[in-house]
């Protein structure tokens, strides 16, 4: 398929960006910012308080619960509550800020780590997933 192509078939599509780990804080932070032609951001094990972390990974200044709540773009945070490398603070902290808001979805797992790595926690979580992007597609 030629690139033309390509563009003209997906063009209205609604796109959505996925982010684990650090890529989930870039989401959350994206999810902060207006970003255009965005329907959803959804983020699985992404740190939100830059302050509870290490500041070479999550630069001063750009903390995403900074931002007002209110603004928050559609997004889907998922965590692990058993998560070795993201505290399940860091879910706590976004679930408190968003509260209310009907932009935000959080999604808590018992088990499944930082990689969720088992066949049943990949199958939650896709579930999860498509409910909120067929839910955005409208």
């Amino acid at each position: 398929v030629s690139q033309s192509r390509y563009r003209a078939k997906v063009s209205d599509l609604p796109r959505f960006i996925l982010g684990h780990s650090y890529g989930g804080y870039l989401v959350n932070l994206m999810a902060t910012q207006s970003v255009p032609n965005v329907a959803g951001y959804i983020s699985y094990a992404g740190v939100w308080d830059s302050k509870s972390n290490d500041p070479t990974l999550v630069p001063k200044g750009m903390n995403p619960l900074a931002s007002k709540a209110a603004e928050l773009a559609p997004i889907l945070v998922i965590q692990s509550k058993d998560d070795q490398n993201v505290p399940y603070t860091e879910f706590k902290k976004f679930s408190a800020w968003a509260k209310g808001i009907p932009n935000a979805e959080a999604f808590s797992l018992d088990t499944g780590g930082h990689f969720a790595e088992d066949e049943a926690t990949l199958t939650k979580i896709s579930a999860r997933i498509k409910i909120f992007v067929q839910t955005r597609r409208r």
